[in-house]
């Protein structure tokens, strides 16, 4: 991303005016007031940069997602109706004692991902800035499919001999949801688990395995299209 080259590029700019003002000090024998200017400089270099590391890739991120963000209210209607939809169909076929197998119909365009909120509120999930070229939107007119996240860190197990919640073993996992934005249906339903957390861990705290993010984007690059 071109968020990390930018907080690259400030960093090894600290680093050079360090080195340059290192060097400067080690060719004077006394501490003359011209040293104490450079190392006022070099601090607040160091100071600038480092927020300038942590706000421009935030900055840069949020800008890109943010014209998607204008469309939510329509993310979330769609969404909220294709699984209303969804619910009568499930409700029918257990009428009619023909319940049918549940496979991820084909996508139409591009994919952006969603995360839902305990609340049940969406918002633009970073994800789908790694999705492959040719599902990755770069407008938000490109989007007519969205990938809804319901993600939740669940405790699988303890590795004290009590229930603690202070030694939970956590996994990452998400009922996925494809809406198509045309046709208000959901086309897919995919509960996706990050990686188990460790067997073992060091001190009496818990530990968590990987989030799912990777095997999100596995799932939705290889859906039909």
């Amino acid at each position: 991303m071109l968020s990390n080259w930018i907080y690259a590029a400030s960093m090894l700019t600290t680093t050079v005016a360090g080195m340059w003002a290192v060097q400067k000090l080690i060719g004077r024998r006394l501490f003359q007031m011209r040293d104490g200017i450079i190392i006022t400089t070099l601090l607040f270099e160091i100071v600038l940069f480092s927020i300038l590391g942590f706000k421009v890739p935030r900055w840069y991120d949020d800008r890109k997602i943010a014209p998607y963000k204008d469309h939510l209210p329509d993310y979330l209607r769609a969404w909220t109706e294709g699984v209303q939809a969804r619910k009568l169909r499930a409700f029918a076929e257990m009428a009619s004692s023909q319940k049918q197998a549940v496979t991820a119909q084909p996508i139409h365009g591009k994919v952006l991902t969603v995360a839902k909120s305990e609340s049940g509120t969406l918002d633009v999930d970073f994800l789908f800035t790694r999705l492959p070229s040719d599902l990755r939107p770069n407008d938000p007119r490109e989007v007519r499919t969205i990938a809804v996240m319901d993600c939740k860190w669940v405790a699988v197990g303890h590795y004290g001999a009590g229930a603690s919640d202070l030694d939970l073993a956590k996994q990452h996992q998400c009922v996925v949801d494809l809406v198509d934005m045309d046709t208000r249906q959901i086309l897919g339903n995919e509960m996706i688990q990050g990686s188990f957390p460790p067997a073992v861990t060091n001190g009496s705290t818990g530990a968590s395995g990987s989030p799912a993010d990777d095997e999100i984007l596995k799932y939705l690059t290889k859906l039909p299209r």
